[in-house]
C-alpha cells in the first residue's frame, strides 16, 4: 500500500514532464482503437450485405463499379440492362431468386433503390414504423437517411436525377410508407421504392431498363457455372461478389498498412519516453531512494513503486484514449452509415482489453528493466546522503 501511494505522490509530482509522453500513449492507444474497431465493423457490414448474394448481374464495364454500386451505392452504375433480359435470366433454372435494382436517382443525396418486395425478403427486413410495401407513389426510407431528414409516415417528396444532393428533380411524387430500424446494410442510407415509380419519374414507359440485379442460385456449383454462360455472348456480365470484395481489400490494404505503421511507430515513441522518463525519475531520486533503502525498504519494494510510476504513466491516459475513442465514434456514427453504410454497433471489444492490457506489459517492460539495473549498480549500493 505505501508503495502504491509513493508512487501516486511521485507521479503527480511535476506532472508536466510526463505530459508529452502520456499524450503519444494516449493518441498511439485513440489511433489504433478507432482504426480497429471501424476495421472491424466495416468489415462486417460489407460481409452482410453480401451473404444473402450469389451472384450479381448487370451491364458490361468494371465487374467492382457494379458491385459497388449495385450491392452498396458506392460508384456510379456501370450502365443498364434491358428489362427483358432480366427476365430472361430470372427464368435459368439455375436461379432461385432474381432482385431488380434501379438506381441513380436520389433525394437530398440519399440514394434512391428501385426494386420489388423480393429486395424485402433477400434481406428478411422489417418495418419499424409503417409499412413495407412498394405500392404506385410508396418509398420506404432506411433509419440513417430518416434520422438525418427527419421525414416521417406520409410526408411527400420528390426525388432528383442523379446520386448528388442537387439535380433535376422530378414532378412525380412518393410518399414516406415505412421506415426501417438499423440494420448495418447499405439500405440504411438508401429510400426503396418500386421500380415502377423510376420509370415513372422518367417518363418511362418502353424499352424499360434496370440498373443490376441480385442473384441466388440453387446450388452452390450454378454460382460457376452461370457467370460462363452469360459472361460471353450477352449483353450481361455476371460476378462473384466475393472475388470482387477480395479485390476492394487489395486496395485499401495498403491504405490500413500504413496506418498501422503509424500506429506502431507511435507506441514505439512513447514506450521509449515512458523507458527514459522513468530511467530519469531514478537518477534524479537516487539518494531518496538510497534513504528508503538504508531505512529498510527492499529494492523490490522500491522497484513495485517505480512500476506503479510506469502503470500511471501508461493506464491512465490508454483508458482515457480508450474512452475517447468510443465517444468519438459514437458521435460519427451517423457519418459513417450516411456516407459509407458503416453501422458501429461492437463499439466495446475483447480487443480493446487486449490493447491496454498489451501496452501496459510492453511499457512496464521497457522501463524497469534499465530501472532494476541502475538500482543494481554499485553507484546506487556507494550512494550516500
Amino acid at each position: 500500500m505505501k508503495t502504491l501511494q509513493l508512487a501516486f505522490k511521485n507521479w503527480k509530482y511535476k506532472p508536466w514532464q510526463s505530459l508529452p509522453i502520456m499524450l503519444l500513449v494516449f493518441f498511439s492507444i485513440l489511433l489504433a482503437s478507432g482504426v480497429y474497431t471501424l476495421k472491424i465493423n466495416a468489415e462486417n457490414g460489407f460481409k452482410k450485405a453480401l451473404s444473402p448474394i450469389d451472384l450479381v448481374a448487370g451491364a458490361k464495364g468494371s465487374s467492382l463499379q457494379l458491385l459497388l454500386n449495385a450491392v452498396y451505392q458506392l460508384d456510379d452504375p456501370v450502365g443498364n440492362i434491358n428489362l427483358v433480359d432480366f427476365e430472361k435470366l430470372k427464368k435459368n433454372p439455375l436461379i432461385k431468386e432474381a432482385v431488380p435494382i434501379c438506381l441513380g436517382d436520389a433525394y437530398q443525396g440519399f440514394p434512391i433503390i428501385g426494386t420489388n418486395q423480393s429486395y424485402f425478403r433477400l434481406y428478411k427486413l422489417k418495418a419499424a414504423k409503417g409499412v413495407l410495401e412498394l405500392k404506385s407513389n410508396q418509398i420506404v426510407i432506411g433509419s440513417a437517411a430518416q434520422t438525418s431528414t427527419g421525414l416521417n409516415i406520409g410526408d411527400t417528396i420528390y426525388t432528383t436525377h442523379g446520386s448528388g444532393k442537387e439535380g433535376h428533380q422530378h414532378e412525380h411524387p412518393m410518399i414516406i410508407a415505412g421506415v426501417l430500424p438499423p440494420t448495418g446494410l447499405p439500405v440504411d442510407k438508401a429510400l426503396i421504392t418500386n421500380m415502377k415509380n423510376i420509370w415513372a419519374s422518367h417518363h418511362e414507359t418502353e424499352n424499360l431498363q434496370i440498373t443490376a440485379a441480385l442473384l441466388q442460385t440453387r446450388s452452390p456449383i450454378a454460382k460457376v457455372q452461370l457467370p460462363g454462360q452469360y459472361n460471353r455472348g450477352t449483353l450481361l456480365q455476371l460476378i462473384l461478389p466475393s472475388v470482387e470484395l477480395n479485390k476492394l481489400r487489395y486496395f485499401t490494404d495498403g491504405l490500413v498498412k500504413a496506418i498501422q505503421w503509424l500506429i506502431l511507430i507511435l507506441s514505439f515513441v512513447s514506450l521509449l519516453g515512458v523507458a527514459f522518463i522513468m530511467l530519469q525519475k531514478v537518477q534524479n531520486r537516487m539518494k531518496e531512494y538510497w534513504l528508503l533503502y538504508s531505512m529498510g525498504w527492499k529494492k523490490g519494494a522500491i522497484i513495485s513503486t517505480l512500476a506503479f510510476e510506469c502503470l500511471f504513466l501508461i493506464t491512465i491516459p490508454a483508458i482515457f484514449a480508450l474512452i475517447a475513442a468510443k465517444i468519438l465514434l459514437l458521435s460519427t456514427s451517423i457519418y459513417w452509415v450516411e456516407h459509407y453504410g458503416v453501422l458501429i454497433e461492437d463499439f466495446f471489444s475483447v480487443n480493446d482489453i487486449l490493447l491496454i492490457g498489451i501496452s501496459v506489459l510492453v511499457g512496464l517492460v521497457v522501463s524497469i528493466i534499465p530501472v532494476i539495473k541502475v538500482l543494481m549498480s554499485n553507484k546506487f549500493l556507494n550512494q550516500s546522503v
